[in-house]
């Protein structure tokens, strides 16, 4: 879920971009029938001329226009797109959805850091699933030793022994639940199946680590 505030005017990039060649468009109109109203106004044996030249300048503008339009989206407005919609599969735990964009502007920065942000991020679970795994190798060694099942809750002997043995199966479900947690995400060249991890090299080769 996103915590993101709306802005007040909740006007995108994109509307805001197309208002800008709007009012740009209706000035140069404008501009362009004012010069036209005067030099008709005093028309003389030129007047064909300029009316010409006034064509051609008018859609000469009116071309640059269109062409700052269309280098305008294609170059920003469609480049953000696909940055907002790779990021917000990230959000939701894809983290093998990468922005690749090779540019050299600001843009591209933009989308190395989100891509590296997804890359940490994968880091970090992944060193919460190693380290779960050894917790829960812990937490077994300990309950054999109490002579007691993690997956049941029912124990036997004191009851300093049966508040440790609760409190023992208590971090292991939690310890379960974190794993659980991990494992809804999906990972950069990895996949966490069946209390292993696996990259995807090996899944094609038919080798699993342990």
């Amino acid at each position: 879920m996103s915590t993101l505030l709306q802005a007040a005017n909740d006007v995108s990039l994109k509307k805001k971009a197309q208002l800008f060649f709007v009012l740009n468009f209706l000035l140069t109109m404008i501009a362009a029938a004012g010069l036209l109203y005067v030099f008709v106004k005093h028309s003389g044996e030129t007047s064909k001329i300029i009316h010409a030249s006034l064509c051609v300048i008018l859609f000469f503008l009116l071309s640059v226009q269109v062409a700052a339009m269309m280098y305008f989206k294609s170059n920003i407005i469609k480049p953000l797109a696909e940055m907002k919609a790779a990021s917000r599969l990230m959000a939701d735990g894809h983290l093998e959805t990468l922005n690749y964009m090779k540019r050299a502007d600001e843009i591209g920065s933009l989308g190395e850091n989100i891509n590296d942000l997804a890359v940490n991020m994968q880091e970090v679970l992944l060193f919460v699933w190693n380290h779960s795994q050894l917790s829960r190798g812990l937490l077994e060694n300990i309950a054999d030793g109490l002579n007691f099942s993690l997956d049941t809750e029912k124990t036997a002997g004191s009851g300093i022994e049966n508040g440790i043995q609760k409190d023992i199966s208590k971090m292991h479900r939690n310890n379960e639940d974190l794993k659980a947690i991990v494992m809804s995400f999906s990972y950069f060249e990895i996949k966490l199946e069946d209390e292993k991890m696996v990259s995807d090299y090996q899944q094609e080769s038919g080798v699993t680590a342990s």
